[in-house]
């Protein structure tokens, strides 16, 4: 197998099945399976997954997804707990990429923020 930049991380893991990241507990594996805990994690591996030109997915909390059990072939992407994150400045909500719709919904009526209807 190549040697990739994606590898060098802590947070990277290697032949990951993505049957344990689904709701449905099925899947073959992730060739690389990220995991970033800082938005600087995010980047680094980002710029090394496109350095290495490996196909990436980004996995949310595997609702709603049947992986096919050759698993990937490339980069699983997925932010967990350190991207849940979600306050109000002033009149905005500021959220992460891992951070839950129905949280979010009911903070926005909490702070008055409009805009935030349709969920």
């Amino acid at each position: 197998a190549m040697s990739t930049q994606v590898e060098k991380f802590s947070f990277v893991t290697r032949a990951e099945p993505l049957s344990k990241h689904t709701t449905m507990r099925v899947g073959g594996a992730a060739n690389w399976w990220a995991q970033p805990q800082s938005e600087d994690d995010l980047r680094a591996v980002l710029q090394a997954v496109q350095q290495d030109r490996l196909p990436l997915r980004v996995l949310g909390a595997g609702s709603n997804l049947v992986a096919g059990d050759d698993g990937f072939d490339g980069v699983v992407l997925n932010l967990d707990k350190a991207f849940e994150y979600s306050h109000v400045e002033e009149n905005k909500l500021v959220a992460g990429g891992a951070a839950y719709l129905p949280k979010l919904t009911h903070i926005a009526l909490q702070n008055n923020l409009g805009n935030f209807e349709w969920a």
